[in-house]
C-alpha cells in the first residue's frame, strides 16, 4: 500500500472519530441543554399555575368549586382553552325512524402536565389528583392573602414525553448528522486531493532514486513543491551530480593507472626482448636502464598503495606534539643529497628561535614534506632554487615551500591535487612523476585537520602552502 493512501486512510479514521465524538459530545450537551430548559419551563408554567390557584381561592372563598367540578382545574392551568361545547339534545328521531342520538363534541385533548399536577390542602386532604403525591413529586406552595391554602405537587415528567420536544430533539440530531457526514466527505475529498498534491514531489523522488539505482546516472528531479520536497529534490540532484562525477573520475582514474603501469611494462617489455633478441648487448648500462624502470614502477605501485591506504583511513595516525621546525630540519637534510643531484640550491628560512609545536604524526609530518620536496626537485630546472619558510600566524603554523622556474598555468593549480593529474608542457610527465605524491600530501594535510593550496611561486615556479592547527582543537 502506498505511502499517501495509508496516510489518508489514517486521515480519514482520524476525521471520522474525531467528529464522531463531537457529535457524541454534542448530544449529551444537547440533552441535558434540552432537559433543563423543559424543566425551567415547566417550573415557570407549575409557578404561574399556584398563583393562579391562590386568585381562585380567593374568589370562591375556599376550594370546593374545585371538588365539585374537577374541569375547573383544566381551566385554571390553561386559562386560554375554550371550554368544550355542551351536549347537543337527544335526536327524538322522524316519522317512522327510530329515535337516536346526535354524536357528541370530540373529547377533549391529553394534557400531560395535568396529568402529573395533584393539590392538597393544608390538611393533607386531596383536592385534584392522586390521594398521594408520586415519588419525587416538586412541591409548590400556593398563597392566598400572603397564607399558604394548599400544597401543588408535579410528579417527575418521564423522558421528552412532550410529543413537540420529541420532535425538535429528532430534527436537532438529523441535522446534526447530515453537517457531520458532509464535513466527513469534505474532508476526505481535501485529504485525498491535499496527500496526493503533497506527495507527488516525493513520487519523483522515488522515480527517481529507482532510475539512479540502474545507474543512470543522468537523471534529475523537478525541485518544484513545497519547501521540504524542494530541498529533498534538491539534495537528491546533488547526490545523482556527486555520483555522476565519482563515476566519470572512477573510469578516468583506471585509465591514468592503466596508462602509467603501461608505460614503464612497456619499456621493460622492450628492453627485455632487445636484449634476449641481441639487439642490444648485456652490459651494465643496459641492466641499469632495467633497473630504473623496475625502481620507476615500484615508486609508482607504492604510491598507489599509500594513496589508496590515506583515501580510506587506513593510515595509521599517533598525534602528538611535534615541533615542525625539527621536522623540516631533517627533511632538509635527508632530502637535500637529491636537490643538489639535480642541480638545485636549497634553502631554509625559520624566523624566529621559538619552537612551531603541533599536535601531528611526526611520520606522516615527514613524508608530507619530503613529497613536497620531491616533487620540486622533480619539476625545477637545474639551477633553479628550493625555498622552505615555516612561520606562525595566529594560531595556525604555515609552511611555504617555493621552487623556480618552470611555473604553473593558473587554471591548472586548483587540480594539482588530484590523482595522477600533471601540468603538461615544462612541468610533463618526462620528469618521471605520475602525479601522486601532491595528492597523498593532500590526503596527510586533511587528516591533520589542515589545508593546502596552490598558487604562483614568486620564485617564477610553483608555491605549495600548507596550514597546520597549532591549537588544542586537533584531531585525536
Amino acid at each position: 500500500m502506498r505511502l499517501w493512501l495509508r496516510l489518508f486512510l489514517l486521515n480519514a479514521a482520524l476525521i471520522v472519530a474525531a467528529l464522531a465524538a463531537v457529535l457524541a459530545i454534542q448530544y449529551r450537551a444537547f440533552n441535558r441543554g434540552l432537559a433543563d430548559y423543559v424543566a425551567t419551563a415547566e417550573s415557570r408554567r407549575v409557578e404561574a399555575l399556584a398563583q393562579r390557584l391562590g386568585d381562585a381561592y380567593s374568589r370562591h372563598g375556599g376550594w370546593e368549586f374545585l371538588r365539585r367540578d374537577p374541569r375547573e382545574f383544566r381551566a385554571i392551568l390553561e386559562p386560554n382553552e375554550q371550554p368544550p361545547p355542551p351536549p347537543p339534545p337527544r335526536d327524538r328521531g322522524g316519522p317512522g325512524g327510530p329515535p337516536g342520538e346526535r354524536p357528541g363534541p370530540p373529547p377533549p385533548r391529553r394534557h400531560e402536565l395535568l396529568e402529573r399536577l395533584s393539590l392538597f390542602d393544608l390538611a393533607g386532604g386531596p383536592i385534584v389528583g392522586p390521594r398521594d403525591p408520586a415519588r419525587g413529586a416538586r412541591a409548590f406552595p400556593v398563597t392566598s392573602g400572603g397564607a399558604i391554602v394548599a400544597t401543588l405537587y408535579v410528579a417527575p415528567a418521564p423522558a421528552f414525553g412532550d410529543e413537540l420536544v420529541l420532535s425538535f430533539a429528532g430534527d436537532q440530531v438529523r441535522t446534526a448528522l447530515v453537517a457531520g457526514a458532509a464535513a466527513v466527505a469534505l474532508g476526505l475529498v481535501a485529504s485525498l486531493l491535499f496527500g496526493r498534491r503533497l506527495f507527488a514531489p516525493l513520487r519523483r523522488v522515488v522515480d527517481g532514486a529507482g532510475r539512479l539505482a540502474d545507474g543512470d546516472y543522468g537523471v534529475r528531479v523537478d525541485e518544484s513543491g513545497g519547501a521540504e520536497a524542494a530541498e529533498l529534490a534538491r539534495d537528491f540532484n546533488r547526490l545523482a551530480l556527486a555520483l555522476d562525477r565519482q563515476r566519470t573520475a572512477q573510469r578516468e582514474w583506471i585509465a591514468d593507472i592503466s596508462h602509467e603501469l603501461r608505460t614503464p611494462l612497456a619499456v621493460l617489455q622492450g628492453e627485455i626482448s632487445a636484449l634476449r633478441d641481441g639487439v642490444r648487448p648485456v652490459s651494465d648500462a643496459a641492466l641499469a636502464s632495467l633497473h630504473a624502470e623496475g625502481e620507476r614502477l615500484t615508486r609508482l605501485v607504492d604510491d598507489l598503495y599509500q594513496l589508496s591506504t590515506s583515501d580510506i583511513g587506513a593510515l595509521a595516525y599517533r598525534f602528538e606534539a611535534v615541533d615542525v621546525r625539527a621536522v623540516l630540519h631533517e627533511v632538509a637534510q635527508t632530502r637535500g643529497a637529491s636537490i643538489e643531484a639535480a642541480g638545485l640550491s636549497l634553502e631554509l628560512e625559520l624566523p624566529g628561535a621559538d619552537a612551531l609545536i603541533v599536535r601531528a604524526d611526526e611520520r606522516r609530518l615527514v613524508q608530507l614534506f619530503d613529497n613536497l620536496l620531491a616533487n620540486s626537485a622533480r619539476y625545477t630546472d637545474r639551477g633553479g632554487r628550493v625555498r622552505i619558510v615555516a612561520e606562525r600566524c595566529g594560531a595556525e603554523v604555515r609552511v611555504r615551500v617555493d621552487d623556480s622556474a618552470p611555473g604553473v598555468p593558473r587554471e591548472a593549480l586548483p587540480r594539482l591535487f588530484d590523482r595522477l593529474y600533471r601540468v603538461e608542457g615544462s612541468r610533463s610527465r618526462d620528469a618521471g612523476g605520475a602525479g601522486l605524491g601532491l595528492a597523498l600530501a593532500s590526503n596527510i594535510v586533511v587528516a591533520h585537520g589542515g589545508r593546502i593550496v596552490a598558487a604562483d611561486s614568486p620564485l617564477g615556479g610553483l608555491r605549495i602552502e600548507v596550514g597546520l592547527p597549532g591549537n588544542a582543537h586537533m584531531p585525536s
